[in-house]
Protein backbone atom coordinates (compact mmCIF):
# COMPACT_ATOMS: atom_id res chain seq x y z
CA UNK A 1 0.00 0.00 0.00
CA UNK A 2 1.20 3.01 -1.65
CA UNK A 3 0.39 5.52 1.55
CA UNK A 4 -2.90 7.20 2.57
CA UNK A 5 -6.00 9.08 0.83
CA UNK A 6 -8.56 11.69 2.01
CA UNK A 7 -11.63 13.66 1.18
CA UNK A 8 -12.59 15.87 3.51
CA UNK A 9 -13.57 19.09 4.21
CA UNK A 10 -12.39 22.83 5.89
CA UNK A 11 -14.18 26.15 6.45
CA UNK A 12 -11.99 28.56 4.11
CA UNK A 13 -11.75 31.03 6.94
CA UNK A 14 -10.21 28.49 9.49
CA UNK A 15 -11.81 27.65 12.97
CA UNK A 16 -11.88 29.45 16.25
CA UNK A 17 -12.21 28.95 19.79
CA UNK A 18 -15.60 30.13 20.87
CA UNK A 19 -17.79 30.33 24.18
CA UNK A 20 -20.93 29.94 24.81
CA UNK A 21 -21.25 30.52 28.10
CA UNK A 22 -21.81 28.27 31.14
CA UNK A 23 -25.24 26.05 31.16
CA UNK A 24 -28.56 27.15 31.41
CA UNK A 25 -29.99 26.31 34.24
CA UNK A 26 -33.37 24.28 34.29
CA UNK A 27 -36.61 24.52 34.50
CA UNK A 28 -36.51 27.01 31.99
CA UNK A 29 -39.74 28.75 30.90
CA UNK A 30 -40.31 29.88 27.07
CA UNK A 31 -43.77 31.37 26.47
CA UNK A 32 -45.30 30.28 29.69
CA UNK A 33 -44.48 27.25 29.14
CA UNK A 34 -41.82 24.90 31.13
CA UNK A 35 -39.04 22.82 30.49
CA UNK A 36 -39.41 23.46 26.76
CA UNK A 37 -36.35 21.40 26.58
CA UNK A 38 -36.76 20.30 22.93
CA UNK A 39 -37.62 23.71 21.54
CA UNK A 40 -33.80 24.54 23.36
CA UNK A 41 -32.39 21.77 21.82
CA UNK A 42 -33.81 22.80 18.46
CA UNK A 43 -32.61 26.23 18.43
CA UNK A 44 -29.38 25.51 19.99
CA UNK A 45 -29.92 27.71 22.89
CA UNK A 46 -28.67 24.36 24.99
CA UNK A 47 -25.31 25.47 23.70
CA UNK A 48 -22.44 26.04 26.35
CA UNK A 49 -19.25 26.73 27.28
CA UNK A 50 -16.11 26.60 24.52
CA UNK A 51 -16.14 25.13 21.28
CA UNK A 52 -13.58 24.64 18.67
CA UNK A 53 -15.60 25.69 15.45
CA UNK A 54 -15.42 26.77 11.92
CA UNK A 55 -15.29 30.73 11.67
CA UNK A 56 -17.99 30.88 8.84
CA UNK A 57 -19.94 28.61 6.75
CA UNK A 58 -17.85 28.69 3.63
CA UNK A 59 -16.49 25.15 2.88
CA UNK A 60 -13.97 23.74 0.09
CA UNK A 61 -13.03 19.93 0.00
CA UNK A 62 -9.82 19.15 -0.09
CA UNK A 63 -7.82 16.15 -0.45
CA UNK A 64 -4.77 14.67 1.72
CA UNK A 65 -2.33 12.18 0.82
CA UNK A 66 0.29 10.92 3.35
CA UNK A 67 2.59 8.33 1.79
CA UNK A 68 4.90 8.03 5.00
CA UNK A 69 4.97 8.63 8.50
CA UNK A 70 7.03 12.04 8.21
CA UNK A 71 4.40 14.87 8.83
CA UNK A 72 2.14 12.46 10.45
CA UNK A 73 -1.26 14.10 11.25
CA UNK A 74 -1.75 12.00 14.84
CA UNK A 75 1.67 13.27 16.42
CA UNK A 76 0.60 17.26 15.23
CA UNK A 77 -2.86 16.72 16.84
CA UNK A 78 -1.47 14.50 19.95
CA UNK A 79 1.28 17.30 20.58
CA UNK A 80 -0.83 20.64 20.03
CA UNK A 81 0.24 22.09 23.45
CA UNK A 82 -2.54 24.86 23.60
CA UNK A 83 -5.44 26.14 22.13
CA UNK A 84 -3.89 27.99 19.56
CA UNK A 85 -2.26 24.83 18.10
CA UNK A 86 -5.67 22.91 18.39
CA UNK A 87 -7.11 26.23 16.32
CA UNK A 88 -4.10 25.64 13.62
CA UNK A 89 -4.69 21.80 13.46
CA UNK A 90 -8.52 21.82 12.67
CA UNK A 91 -8.41 25.00 10.16
CA UNK A 92 -5.58 23.21 8.47
CA UNK A 93 -7.31 19.45 8.48
CA UNK A 94 -10.71 19.87 9.91
CA UNK A 95 -12.35 18.28 12.60
CA UNK A 96 -11.47 14.00 13.27
CA UNK A 97 -15.50 13.04 12.01
CA UNK A 98 -17.15 13.75 9.16
CA UNK A 99 -19.83 16.23 9.26
CA UNK A 100 -18.87 17.95 12.50
CA UNK A 101 -19.16 21.65 12.30
CA UNK A 102 -17.99 22.17 15.91
CA UNK A 103 -16.69 20.27 18.67
CA UNK A 104 -16.42 20.93 22.29
CA UNK A 105 -13.30 21.58 24.13
CA UNK A 106 -13.04 19.19 26.83
CA UNK A 107 -13.81 16.27 24.39
CA UNK A 108 -11.52 17.79 22.45
CA UNK A 109 -8.95 17.58 24.81
CA UNK A 110 -9.83 13.76 26.19
CA UNK A 111 -9.68 12.63 22.48
CA UNK A 112 -6.22 14.48 22.17
CA UNK A 113 -4.89 12.31 25.30
CA UNK A 114 -6.49 9.46 24.45
CA UNK A 115 -4.72 9.60 20.82
CA UNK A 116 -1.35 10.70 22.88
CA UNK A 117 -1.10 7.42 25.15
CA UNK A 118 -2.08 5.68 21.94
CA UNK A 119 0.57 7.17 19.95
CA UNK A 120 2.55 6.24 23.11
CA UNK A 121 1.97 2.65 23.46
CA UNK A 122 2.44 2.21 19.11
CA UNK A 123 6.05 4.13 19.64
CA UNK A 124 6.89 1.31 22.33
CA UNK A 125 8.32 -2.00 22.04
CA UNK A 126 5.05 -2.96 24.19
CA UNK A 127 2.29 -2.98 21.04
CA UNK A 128 0.15 -5.29 21.99
CA UNK A 129 -1.95 -3.08 24.07
CA UNK A 130 -2.52 -0.41 21.32
CA UNK A 131 -2.70 -3.38 18.52
CA UNK A 132 -5.92 -4.65 20.44
CA UNK A 133 -7.15 -1.30 21.00
CA UNK A 134 -6.72 -0.21 17.01
CA UNK A 135 -7.85 -3.51 15.62
CA UNK A 136 -11.26 -2.47 17.72
CA UNK A 137 -11.89 0.56 16.17
CA UNK A 138 -10.51 -0.01 13.02
CA UNK A 139 -13.30 -2.27 12.74
CA UNK A 140 -15.76 0.78 12.83
CA UNK A 141 -14.62 2.31 10.00
CA UNK A 142 -14.34 2.04 5.93
CA UNK A 143 -11.38 1.99 3.65
CA UNK A 144 -10.87 1.03 0.34
CA UNK A 145 -7.99 0.75 -2.38
CA UNK A 146 -8.27 3.45 -4.93
CA UNK A 147 -5.14 3.88 -7.94
CA UNK A 148 -4.19 7.26 -7.90
CA UNK A 149 -1.72 7.38 -11.44
CA UNK A 150 0.44 4.12 -10.61
CA UNK A 151 0.09 4.63 -7.46
CA UNK A 152 -2.73 2.53 -4.78
CA UNK A 153 -3.54 4.73 -1.79
CA UNK A 154 -5.72 3.46 0.62
CA UNK A 155 -9.12 5.59 0.89
CA UNK A 156 -10.27 6.29 4.63
CA UNK A 157 -13.40 8.07 5.59
CA UNK A 158 -12.81 10.87 8.09
CA UNK A 159 -9.30 12.27 9.35
CA UNK A 160 -9.78 10.11 12.87
CA UNK A 161 -9.88 6.87 10.52
CA UNK A 162 -6.59 8.23 8.74
CA UNK A 163 -5.05 8.52 12.29
CA UNK A 164 -5.71 4.98 13.27
CA UNK A 165 -3.76 3.97 10.24
CA UNK A 166 -0.99 6.16 11.08
CA UNK A 167 -0.80 4.39 14.65
CA UNK A 168 -0.74 0.92 12.75
CA UNK A 169 1.91 2.33 10.50
CA UNK A 170 3.89 2.92 13.26
CA UNK A 171 3.95 0.04 14.79
CA UNK A 172 4.41 -2.24 11.51
CA UNK A 173 7.86 0.13 10.74
CA UNK A 174 8.42 0.33 14.59
CA UNK A 175 8.89 3.79 14.89
CA UNK A 176 10.04 5.71 17.91
CA UNK A 177 8.66 8.57 19.75
CA UNK A 178 11.97 11.24 21.02
CA UNK A 179 12.33 14.75 22.11
CA UNK A 180 14.44 17.35 20.13
CA UNK A 181 17.61 18.11 22.20
CA UNK A 182 17.16 21.96 21.41
CA UNK A 183 13.15 23.32 21.71
CA UNK A 184 11.75 19.89 23.24
CA UNK A 185 8.87 19.04 20.59
CA UNK A 186 8.42 15.31 20.06
CA UNK A 187 8.91 13.87 16.86
CA UNK A 188 9.01 10.48 15.28
CA UNK A 189 12.28 8.33 14.26
CA UNK A 190 12.91 5.45 11.74
CA UNK A 191 11.77 3.97 9.14
CA UNK A 192 9.41 6.02 7.08
CA UNK A 193 9.77 8.93 9.38
CA UNK A 194 12.91 10.60 7.42
CA UNK A 195 14.80 10.33 10.71
CA UNK A 196 17.69 8.06 11.69
CA UNK A 197 16.33 5.74 14.69
CA UNK A 198 18.94 7.70 16.98
CA UNK A 199 18.26 11.50 15.79
CA UNK A 200 18.30 13.89 18.44
CA UNK A 201 16.87 16.87 16.71
CA UNK A 202 13.78 17.18 15.05
CA UNK A 203 15.12 18.86 12.17
CA UNK A 204 18.15 20.76 10.94
CA UNK A 205 17.77 24.17 12.13
CA UNK A 206 17.25 22.58 15.50
CA UNK A 207 20.51 20.72 15.30
CA UNK A 208 22.64 23.58 14.18
CA UNK A 209 21.62 26.18 16.72
CA UNK A 210 21.98 23.29 19.34
CA UNK A 211 25.73 23.23 17.81
CA UNK A 212 26.10 27.42 17.67
CA UNK A 213 24.60 26.89 21.32
CA UNK A 214 27.52 24.54 22.44
CA UNK A 215 29.88 26.24 20.85
CA UNK A 216 29.35 29.82 22.33
CA UNK A 217 29.76 27.84 25.40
Amino acid sequence: MAGLFLESVRCLDGCELHDYGPRPSLPLKIDGKVNAVATLAAEGALRHGKVFRFASARRKPFKLRFVDLEDAVVLKFATAGDDEALVQFFGEFGFLYKNCDEWPREDVLLEQSNFRRLLELAASDDVEPVAKIINGQVGDHIFRPVLIGRRQFLHVQSLVSLMLMELSKIVTEGARLASCGHCGVLFLTGSQTGRRRHARYCCARCRVRAMRARNAA
